[in-house]
């Protein structure tokens, strides 16, 4: 039923408690990173919204957690800038606006010029939840793009794990840039 190598996993006791922990962790850091988002989102005088912390084990076969804040998604509307833990590839922040959220923002079309060069990717895919990176769909989003309107905005930034520098200050450095496409 089981082979060995599937065997010696299970049976690493360690490495599971690690696992674990590694999840609480996780979990906790992001609701530490959605209080500080809100507390900006407050400060703008913007309205209040939820948050929505979760987590799954098979985004492309990998373990993942996330963030939603603002969380308003519906299927109407949405407006959120996700942050995702993708374990194995990187953490990841994106900005989603579609449906009458898009149409009330519109002008964020005419903001995006500060964040061109900035290693921005632009997601022109058919489906608003991919979040591949890597996916041919998606692109730099540089000063000579022209972005025409699609059914979804979605832009994101990837951070590998190795980075150098802190993820939670480029989370937040991100979220500024996002807001500011929705506030100036």
């Amino acid at each position: 039923m089981f082979d060995p190598a599937s065997l010696a996993i299970l049976s690493d006791r360690e490495t599971l408690l690690k696992q674990s922990a590694l999840k609480q962790t996780l979990i906790h850091a992001l609701h530490q990173l959605a209080d500080s988002y809100e507390a900006r989102w407050k400060s703008l005088h913007l309205p209040s919204k939820h948050r929505k912390v979760t987590h799954g084990e098979n985004l492309q076969g990998l373990p993942w957690h996330l963030l939603d804040f603002p969380a308003q998604i519906s299927k109407e509307s949405i407006l959120t800038m996700r942050t995702l833990i993708w374990w194995g590839k990187s953490v990841n922040s994106y900005f989603l606006l579609s449906g009458k959220a898009l149409a009330t923002h519109q002008q964020l079309y005419e903001r995006l010029d500060p964040l061109c060069d900035r290693d921005y990717a632009l997601f022109l895919q058919k489906d608003p939840w991919t979040h591949d990176f890597d996916h041919p769909e998606t692109k730099v989003l540089l000063s000579d793009n022209s972005v025409n309107p699609h059914p979804f905005f979605k832009i994101g930034k990837s951070i590998p794990f190795d980075t150098k520098k802190d993820i939670q200050n480029q989370l937040l450095e991100h979220f500024e840039d996002y807001i500011s496409l929705l506030t100036k």
